[in-house]
């Protein structure tokens, strides 16, 4: 599939260490758990990385070998750089991702992963609104939390703003927040201003969660750019 949509691959192709993988578990009321084995994905050296000819970098968790070596990309780099981190990550605090975080562009989390990094128990009274006012003191331009059926949160320095998918569309959630944060940085890659480009990771995200799985649906570039200008989906973006 990767070879079909022209992505490259720029990782070891072995090193005597299994590939990562990964279980999906469904229950009966659609809600899902996802099991994760990083395998040699937490191997990459930064002598395996190709000079990046590129104006942005988007990276999920990486861990052990390979978060040092995204580190140094972001170090290293001019290319503004995104992170999502995981709750296996995220745990660890600002102290422990701080290398990273200080150069990052956007900052990606779910509600979550978004506790547990401020040290606050997952269950905590804390509104979303409440928790990107804890961060803010962070460096990156663009916080970004997505919350389940809640919809999505996005500060940029100026203003807060909260979208909300449509009662009608959903049918599974499995990749909703990476769907809407992908889009999201997609929209600034291109130049767009927050609020476009909020629209156009809902705009993804709605699409996802219409069908079953996490790539079912994924948008095309020009598929998702037309979506916006033709509003086909009533997206609620209002501004806190």
């Amino acid at each position: 599939m990767l070879s079909k949509e022209k992505v490259d691959f720029i990782g070891p192709r072995a090193k005597g260490l299994t590939s990562g993988f990964s279980f999906v578990m469904d229950s009966i009321s659609g809600d899902r758990t996802i099991l994760t084995y990083k395998g040699v994905n937490d191997a990459l050296h930064i002598d395996e990385v190709p000079e990046l000819d590129t104006k942005w970098i988007y990276s999920s968790s990486m861990m052990h070998e390979s978060f040092e070596t995204i580190v140094k990309i972001a170090q290293m780099t001019e290319a503004k750089f995104a992170f999502n981190p995981s709750s296996y990550q995220a745990v660890q605090g600002y102290e422990k991702l701080k290398p990273l975080i200080d150069n990052l562009e956007v900052l990606i989390m779910n509600k979550e992963e978004a506790c547990e990094f401020l040290g606050l128990n997952s269950g905590a009274l804390k509104t979303v609104a409440e928790l990107m006012d804890m961060m803010r003191h962070l460096p990156p331009k663009y916080l970004v939390i997505t919350n389940g059926k809640d919809g999505s949160y996005v500060w940029d320095r100026e203003k807060m703003y909260h979208a909300k998918p449509s009662n009608n569309v959903l049918v599974e959630t499995t990749g909703a927040g990476d769907s809407l944060a992908s889009g999201f940085v997609a929209g600034l890659a291109q130049g767009k201003d927050t609020l476009h480009s909020l629209r156009l990771g809902m705009i993804n995200c709605e699409s996802v969660i219409s069908k079953t799985g996490a790539k079912e649906a994924l948008m095309y570039r020009d598929e998702a750019m037309q979506a916006v200008m033709n509003d086909v989906r009533e997206i609620n973006i209002s501004e806190i």
